[in-house]
């Protein structure tokens, strides 16, 4: 059965989210509401997958309900960044990142960029070690068109690996030639660092910024 990806009209978003509620399950949690230049989905949890996510485009998050953390790669080094129920945060692109979404009810916001096939590639990276990543362990690209058809297999690819087996990189853990560069040299200014790695609190700016939102 195919679904039209495309919003038709304003939607009650507590009813759909409840009409798709079997698409929230694990491992993805996850369903797209609407799909053309942007693509515009919802994640739920429990998701603590320990795979890292690299893309050409930026993504940001609105964490609606609950809180998620979201580890980072930044200029080489582990950093996690914190959004807590109504806050919302911008991720830049070329940054792996890894979204941990740990309560069962939590709801976020996720909005990205549209792929185009045979111009925009996703990639998939795990480390030795989840909490240091300081050795990249296996790291995969691909076409990602659709969340099931396509991150599945290069998970099982993953799993099935000798560096799997043996947590131990190889000389097959990175391909010779990626797609894009990662991010190595973006970092969050310090004037405004409080606020960026512990995500934007919508209700504090609105009234700040009234203008806005009056015309």
């Amino acid at each position: 059965m195919t679904h039209d990806l495309r919003v038709q009209g304003p939607v009650v978003l507590e009813d759909w989210v409840k009409e798709n509620e079997k698409s929230f399950a694990p491992p993805f949690c996850n369903r797209v509401m609407h799909k053309e230049d942007l693509v515009i989905m919802f994640v739920s949890g429990p998701n603590m997958r320990t795979d890292f996510h690299l893309d050409e485009s930026p993504e940001f998050f609105w964490q609606m309900k609950g809180h998620m953390e979201l580890p980072i790669i930044e200029r080489g080094q582990r950093k996690l960044v914190k959004i807590n129920e109504g806050e919302v945060f911008l991720l830049p692109p070329r940054i792996p990142h890894a979204p941990q979404r740990p309560c069962p009810e939590s709801l976020g916001l996720v909005v990205e960029r549209q792929r185009i096939e045979g111009r925009d590639y996703d990639g998939l990276r795990w480390y030795t070690n989840f909490d240091k990543c300081d050795k990249i362990l296996w790291e995969r690209y691909f076409y990602c068109g659709n969340l099931e058809r396509d991150v599945i297999p290069i998970v099982k690819e993953y799993q099935n690996s000798q560096e799997f087996a043996t947590n131990t990189p190889s000389d097959r853990s990175v391909p010779s030639s990626t797609p894009f560069p990662q991010d190595t040299t973006t970092a969050v200014p310090r004037c405004i660092i409080s606020t960026i790695s512990h995500g934007f609190p919508q209700k504090a700016f609105i009234p700040g910024h009234s203008i806005l939102t009056s015309g």
